[in-house]
């Protein structure tokens, strides 16, 4: 397993500071990326598919949980978006 730090989220999006990810490659020959603070994961045929594909997933979640007021989310979704508020931040 491979760590790694994400600086780079895309075009609007920066990190207030790195994002911790790990990388490995399964038995059937994909990449994995994880962000195990943010409970996230996917995956790819390339490694950099695998990681764009994490900050993909990273960006979404982001966006979808700043829309959700925070009574109709579970207390998970709450952590988990704590989480990213703290370590994401859109341009606007």
């Amino acid at each position: 397993m491979e760590k790694q730090r994400i600086r780079n989220l895309g075009n609007r999006y920066f990190t207030r500071r790195p994002i911790s990810i790990h990388v490995y490659r399964d038995s059937k020959g994909l990449y994995n990326s994880e962000f195990p603070e943010g409970n996230l994961h996917t995956n790819g045929y390339k490694k950099t598919q695998a990681i764009d594909n994490l900050k993909s997933l990273i960006i979404d979640m982001y966006e979808i949980l700043n829309k959700t007021p925070i009574v109709n989310l579970s207390s998970k979704l709450q952590k988990k978006k704590r989480i990213l508020e703290d370590l994401v931040e859109r341009i606007v």
